[in-house]
Protein backbone atom coordinates (compact mmCIF):
# COMPACT_ATOMS: atom_id res chain seq x y z
CA UNK A 1 0.00 0.00 0.00
CA UNK A 2 1.14 3.17 -0.93
CA UNK A 3 1.02 6.31 1.69
CA UNK A 4 1.89 9.96 0.08
CA UNK A 5 3.98 11.98 2.49
CA UNK A 6 2.33 15.06 3.52
CA UNK A 7 -1.68 13.89 3.88
CA UNK A 8 -1.65 13.90 7.27
CA UNK A 9 -0.50 17.39 7.25
CA UNK A 10 -2.95 18.88 4.94
CA UNK A 11 -5.90 17.54 6.87
CA UNK A 12 -4.63 18.95 10.44
CA UNK A 13 -4.37 22.72 10.14
CA UNK A 14 -7.86 22.16 9.11
CA UNK A 15 -9.32 19.85 11.51
CA UNK A 16 -7.08 21.89 14.09
CA UNK A 17 -9.08 25.17 13.37
CA UNK A 18 -12.69 23.31 13.14
CA UNK A 19 -11.97 22.06 16.42
CA UNK A 20 -11.16 25.43 17.64
CA UNK A 21 -13.97 26.85 16.56
CA UNK A 22 -16.50 24.93 17.88
CA UNK A 23 -14.76 24.52 21.46
CA UNK A 24 -12.27 27.39 21.65
CA UNK A 25 -14.99 30.09 21.53
CA UNK A 26 -17.14 28.73 23.78
CA UNK A 27 -16.16 29.68 28.03
CA UNK A 28 -17.48 28.05 30.30
CA UNK A 29 -17.99 29.98 33.72
CA UNK A 30 -20.74 29.91 36.67
CA UNK A 31 -22.82 32.26 36.60
CA UNK A 32 -23.14 34.94 40.02
CA UNK A 33 -25.99 34.12 41.75
CA UNK A 34 -26.60 35.85 45.00
CA UNK A 35 -26.60 33.86 48.06
CA UNK A 36 -29.28 36.39 49.71
CA UNK A 37 -26.45 36.62 52.91
CA UNK A 38 -25.54 40.00 54.27
CA UNK A 39 -21.97 41.44 53.49
CA UNK A 40 -20.20 41.25 56.17
CA UNK A 41 -16.64 42.90 56.48
CA UNK A 42 -13.71 41.14 57.83
CA UNK A 43 -13.92 43.56 60.67
CA UNK A 44 -17.62 43.01 61.73
CA UNK A 45 -17.21 39.12 61.74
CA UNK A 46 -14.12 39.51 64.00
CA UNK A 47 -15.81 41.88 66.21
CA UNK A 48 -18.65 39.44 66.58
CA UNK A 49 -16.23 36.82 67.02
CA UNK A 50 -14.54 38.13 69.89
CA UNK A 51 -18.31 39.13 71.59
CA UNK A 52 -19.62 35.29 71.50
CA UNK A 53 -16.78 33.28 70.76
CA UNK A 54 -14.01 34.15 73.35
CA UNK A 55 -15.16 31.19 75.70
CA UNK A 56 -15.30 28.25 73.13
CA UNK A 57 -12.80 26.39 74.54
CA UNK A 58 -14.29 26.23 78.04
CA UNK A 59 -15.91 22.93 79.06
CA UNK A 60 -19.69 22.54 79.90
CA UNK A 61 -20.03 22.63 83.42
CA UNK A 62 -23.46 21.34 85.20
CA UNK A 63 -25.34 22.91 88.06
CA UNK A 64 -26.74 18.98 88.21
CA UNK A 65 -24.36 16.46 87.04
CA UNK A 66 -25.51 13.71 84.31
CA UNK A 67 -25.69 9.99 85.25
CA UNK A 68 -24.72 7.52 82.14
CA UNK A 69 -25.74 5.09 84.84
CA UNK A 70 -29.58 3.52 86.06
CA UNK A 71 -30.85 5.76 87.36
CA UNK A 72 -30.32 7.59 84.49
CA UNK A 73 -30.25 11.47 84.69
CA UNK A 74 -29.62 14.02 82.48
CA UNK A 75 -28.14 16.74 84.56
CA UNK A 76 -28.50 20.66 84.68
CA UNK A 77 -26.13 22.49 82.10
CA UNK A 78 -25.24 26.02 84.02
CA UNK A 79 -25.98 29.58 83.16
CA UNK A 80 -22.56 30.17 81.87
CA UNK A 81 -22.54 26.63 79.65
CA UNK A 82 -25.76 28.03 78.06
CA UNK A 83 -24.59 31.75 77.70
CA UNK A 84 -21.20 29.94 75.89
CA UNK A 85 -23.76 27.71 73.14
CA UNK A 86 -26.11 31.13 73.00
CA UNK A 87 -23.01 32.75 71.64
CA UNK A 88 -22.26 30.84 69.29
CA UNK A 89 -25.39 30.29 68.06
CA UNK A 90 -25.74 33.97 67.62
CA UNK A 91 -22.85 34.07 65.66
CA UNK A 92 -23.90 31.58 63.31
CA UNK A 93 -26.80 33.72 63.21
CA UNK A 94 -25.16 36.40 62.65
CA UNK A 95 -23.36 35.13 59.61
CA UNK A 96 -26.33 33.74 58.18
CA UNK A 97 -28.36 37.34 58.62
CA UNK A 98 -30.47 36.27 61.50
CA UNK A 99 -31.39 37.76 64.46
CA UNK A 100 -29.64 37.21 67.46
CA UNK A 101 -31.51 35.09 70.28
CA UNK A 102 -31.46 36.22 73.75
CA UNK A 103 -30.28 34.79 77.08
CA UNK A 104 -33.94 35.32 78.52
CA UNK A 105 -35.44 33.76 75.30
CA UNK A 106 -33.02 30.56 75.78
CA UNK A 107 -33.50 30.67 79.90
CA UNK A 108 -37.75 31.01 79.60
CA UNK A 109 -38.40 29.48 76.53
CA UNK A 110 -35.68 26.75 75.31
CA UNK A 111 -34.94 25.66 78.54
CA UNK A 112 -38.19 24.40 79.87
CA UNK A 113 -39.28 22.70 76.96
CA UNK A 114 -35.93 20.68 77.06
CA UNK A 115 -36.52 19.88 80.52
CA UNK A 116 -40.08 18.71 79.60
CA UNK A 117 -38.75 16.34 76.35
CA UNK A 118 -36.51 14.83 78.19
CA UNK A 119 -38.70 13.69 81.41
CA UNK A 120 -40.74 11.96 79.00
CA UNK A 121 -41.61 8.26 79.60
CA UNK A 122 -40.20 6.13 76.93
CA UNK A 123 -42.54 4.39 74.77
Amino acid sequence: MFIQKGTSARYSLPLAGLLFMLLGTQQIAAAPVDSLLPERSEQEISQKWTQWMSGKNQTATFTENPSTKAPYVAGVVSDSTLEQALGAANFYRYLSGLEEISFWTLRLIVKPNMEQLLSLPEN
